[in-house]
């Protein structure tokens, strides 16, 4: 059955295995019915394999390997329903790749078709995902079309999807890198002015907003960096004698996790670290409770007009007193905190809220003059609203 391919087409399906140094095993090349009308330069790729192969460590290996042959068989069985001719080749035990036209079936009724694919009546253990590469007019385009797959498969493990297609993802995807940086400085730069709560709740948002936009592995990446960045301000406000000891977990592990609850489990760990093991060794004051409280009434307030003099009777304070307390403990005046918070507040609703006009945003986030806003933020992040939202 091999020689109804050309030798150019065999050399590309062998070097989209074997690229990975994984070993090449055909299901389906012994059987003429299924691939004597596929064309490879029609083709797309879908990669599925099981999403946790540890869940088969009690079986011996050649037990393992037996159960997920007889697996890999009736999972055919069901594509052979899904797809009328494909080629399916074992990457590995736990990996198939599959090759298909994607003229003969369309890629919402295949994802669904995937998804209410059920194997779990005979083989319990086994629990699927699936990512889906894009079609190319060229068979040298199953390559890309099976690299695209496995980061597909890579999203669907990390955010817990059963399928997932490539071109769903960078279709939805809204690059904000401007926002997210900048909310990376704001972080390290209340970490510096002792105000670690709001530190760790600006964390919180940028770490969503992360999830919404970027890959796995770049989501990992930037929040290792972040946290790595974090530990050295902190460390920076610790005695000497207390530097010696170490979080609960290793930062570097949150490059290897594979799915986002691994990586909010550090996370989590991580700040609990920041807060009770060194509560009584950090250098920083810990921020008073009115502070505290006049903070949390500008998130639940800012998009309103606020008065010094408002939020100081809402924390029990006189103004005077509430206004040098702020600088004291947040590190600059009540007013400039405010502006800056609602500047932040109207970069993320710009990228959210599209099709929604400037100056309506403007009044959204507490400012009552348009054009008084669009200077403040030009001033603030160097660019105008209109071109940040354009250019993101």
């Amino acid at each position: 059955m091999v020689n109804n391919f050309e030798g150019r087409e065999l050399n590309i399906i062998e070097e989209i295995i074997f690229s990975e140094n994984q070993r090449l095993s055909s299901f389906n090349f012994d059987d003429p019915a299924y691939i004597k009308d596929l064309k490879l330069d029609e083709s797309q790729a879908l990669v599925i394999e099981l999403r946790d192969p540890g869940s088969l460590d009690s079986l011996s290996a050649i037990g393992r390997e037996e159960y997920l042959r007889r697996w890999q068989s009736e999972l055919k069985k069901k594509l052979n329903q899904l797809i009328p001719n494909y080629i399916m080749i074992a990457v590995d035990i736990f990996k198939l790749a599959i090759f298909f036209d994607h003229r003969a079936v369309t890629e919402s009724d295949l994802i669904k078709g995937i998804e209410a694919i059920d194997v779990a009546d005979n083989f319990s253990e086994i629990d699927l995902i699936a990512g889906l590469g894009q079609n190319y007019k060229s068979v040298e385009g199953l390559s890309i079309s099976y690299q695209e797959a496995v980061q597909a498969i890579d999203y669907a493990r990390f955010f817990a999807f059963k399928v997932v297609s490539y071109r769903s993802i960078i279709t939805e995807k809204i690059a904000r890198s401007l926002y997210n940086n900048e909310n990376e400085r704001l972080i390290l730069s209340l970490i510096r002015s002792d105000n670690y709560q709001q530190a760790k709740n600006e964390f919180f948002a940028l770490k969503d907003n992360l999830y919404q936009e970027c890959w796995p592995a770049e989501i990992k990446l930037r929040i290792y960096n972040l946290m790595s960045r974090i530990k050295l301000e902190i460390l920076k406000g610790i005695n000497l004698e207390e530097r010696d000891k170490e979080e609960p977990i290793e930062l570097s592990s949150l490059l290897r996790v594979l799915n986002g609850k691994e990586v909010d489990e550090i996370i989590d760990e991580f700040w609990h670290w920041i807060f009770q093991t060194f509560k009584e060794q950090l250098a920083y004051p810990s921020l008073r409770e009115e502070i505290q409280s006049a903070l949390d009434y500008i998130r639940k307030n800012y998009h309103r007009e606020i008065s010094l003099e408002e939020i100081a009777r809402q924390v029990g304070l006189s103004k005077y007193y509430f206004s040098h307390l702020f600088s004291n403990e947040i590190g600059e005046n009540f007013s400039t905190y405010l502006s800056q918070y609602r500047l932040n507040r109207a970069s993320q609703l710009l990228l959210e809220n599209r099709r929604e006009n400037i100056s309506e945003i403007a009044y959204q986030v507490g400012f009552n003059d348009p054009n008084y806003f669009a200077r403040a933020f030009k001033e603030r992040f160097n660019i105008s609203p209109s071109k940040y939202r354009s250019s993101n």
